[in-house]
């Protein structure tokens, strides 16, 4: 999740080549794919959306997609 907050495009590949999931969450719910979005990574998002991730599922906290989080962040970046 740091991975893809960060924009770490190589790491999150690799984690995925060596079976790692796109459907662990954080404690508030969060996938990677939330994470990216929130650190406005476009090439890691692009890269999630590619390999069919899902941006339909909600956090446990505000029950947010990362399609409404891409909106908000969006809106709040003018």
């Amino acid at each position: 999740m740091l991975a893809a907050y960060s924009g770490k495009l190589e790491s999150i590949q690799v984690l995925r080549d060596h079976g790692a999931s796109y459907d662990i969450r954080d404690k508030g719910g969060s996938t990677a794919l939330h994470w990216a979005i929130d650190g406005q990574n476009i090439e890691c998002i692009e890269w999630c959306l590619d390999d069919g991730w899902d941006v339909n599922v909600k956090d446990s906290g505000s029950h947010w997609t990362p399609l409404i989080r891409c909106g908000k962040n969006v809106r709040t970046s003018f």
